[in-house]
């Protein structure tokens, strides 16, 4: 069987939304919490990833420091952590939530990965505690709730994919957790030799705003002529975290420039 990695698309057009995102909310929720800040990370891929694995990060990371000069705090924040160049380090979600939150101490985090190689590549910066080898679901909450849940699946089960959670799994495991916030890839059809589909995604938001469990949602596209054509980002926090997160990823779209769109729900 093979698996995902996303170190051959490390930095991309997915990370520059995914990551200041997270970054805005984790943040957000941070401003007013006493007490340890529990974190965990459903699909939590490496520690970090090797930029030399694939070009992706040119046209992610690359093309919006090239493109940068705004000034929002979360966004400066994320461009921080990471230099784009080959050979360099690109950090994880779950390195960037660890250096948040080590400035935020006490802190706790659990990620869960199913990949063995992965996993131990996150315990050189965990540590034993807190990585598991195994897909997180609701009944781990029990007893552990988390401040803030995320989930960044690398896709939704699919004949091609029949190992990828459904989103009635996402939903699920996201359900007892008060703060979550959810990435998904979003296709166009050309895989499957059809048109690209009008946004907003006439699959998922939908579905996904009918079960909405008090979730807000927004997309942004990209131009390009791959079947990878977008994100989703649906959400639940409380407000201050969701406005930190819409500014930042309003900041992005308008960075990159030319052809990326953000589409609120519907």
């Amino acid at each position: 069987m093979s698996f995902y990695d996303h170190q051959t698309k490390a930095g991309n057009k997915g990370d520059v939304v995914k990551h200041p995102a997270l970054v805005a909310v984790l943040l957000g929720l941070l401003t007013d919490h006493r007490g340890r800040f529990r974190y965990a990370d459903a699909f939590a891929g490496r520690w970090e990833n090797d930029l030399s694995a694939s070009d992706a990060w040119r046209r992610g990371i690359g093309a919006f420091a090239a493109r940068w000069h705004g000034e929002n705090p979360d966004i400066q924040h994320w461009r921080s952590l990471w230099t784009p160049e080959p050979g360099v380090p690109y950090p994880g979600s779950t390195q960037i939530a660890q250096r948040i939150l080590a400035a935020h101490a006490p802190y706790a985090i659990r990620a869960y990965e199913t990949v063995e190689a992965y996993a131990v590549d996150l315990r050189r910066g965990l540590g034993e505690v807190g990585v598991y080898t195994r897909a997180a679901s609701a009944a781990d909450w029990h007893g552990w709730q988390p401040d803030l849940l995320f989930l960044d699946p690398p896709g939704l089960r699919s004949p091609a994919n029949p190992a990828y959670p459904t989103l009635d799994d996402l939903l699920m495991c996201a359900a007892p957790v008060p703060n979550v916030l959810l990435w998904l890839p979003l296709f166009n059809d050309a895989a499957r030799g059809g048109p690209f589909p009008p946004p907003p995604d006439q699959a998922v938001m939908p579905r996904l705003m009918s079960d909405r469990q008090g979730l807000q949602a927004l997309a942004v596209y990209w131009p390009g002529k791959g079947a990878f054509c977008g994100c989703l980002l649906a959400y639940r926090c409380a407000a201050t975290a969701a406005e930190r997160l819409a500014s930042a990823v309003r900041a992005v779209v308008t960075t990159m420039g030319a052809g990326w769109r953000l589409v609120r729900e519907p």
